[in-house]
């Protein structure tokens, strides 16, 4: 008992748990909540909602650079990272391939965030190539995300 107790006193005066317990430790950014920043040099960027399981646009003042937060500059940053969900093949620009043959398929456009078809040679990658909009859709189509997710922003029709 003696012995465990100065072993462990040795190991908080020597720092050997400093470098070897905690290193292997990550920060999960995507659990934590933002933090705004400061009042200057206010800028709009994304922030994953762990509440809500979506990206959100919010105002953000300086910050450094170098610390580990939930923030990111772009949407597609924040999803890729926070919502592992998503598939990524799908953000991914359609390949028509090399065979011969013309065949309808369909793909998604992250752009537009629509199905959309295209025309494959029948050879080559299938990322992001689906042979009806049901099954594009199913895969791929993500209800917040797009102009459509924004009702106050744009003119949508139903379904889009």
């Amino acid at each position: 008992m003696f012995f465990h107790f100065v072993w462990i006193l040795a190991a908080a005066a020597t720092g050997l748990c400093s470098h070897s317990c905690q290193s292997d430790l990550k920060l999960d950014v995507c659990s934590l909540d933002p933090i705004k920043g400061g009042v200057n040099d206010r800028v709009e960027h994304f922030f994953y909602d762990w509440r809500t399981g979506t990206c959100l646009l919010m105002m953000f003042g300086d910050w450094d650079e170098g610390e580990e937060q939930n923030r990111f500059q772009w949407e597609d940053d924040c999803n890729s990272k926070c919502r592992p969900g998503l598939r990524k093949d799908c953000f991914e620009e359609a390949k028509k391939g090399w065979g011969y043959k013309n065949i309808e398929m369909w793909t998604y456009n992250s752009s537009s965030t629509k199905c959309v078809r295209f025309t494959w040679t029948g050879m080559g990658p299938q990322k992001n190539v689906f042979s009806s909009e049901a099954e594009c859709s199913k895969q791929c189509r993500i209800p917040d995300l797009g102009p459509c997710a924004y009702p106050f922003r744009t003119d949508c029709r139903h379904g889009d």
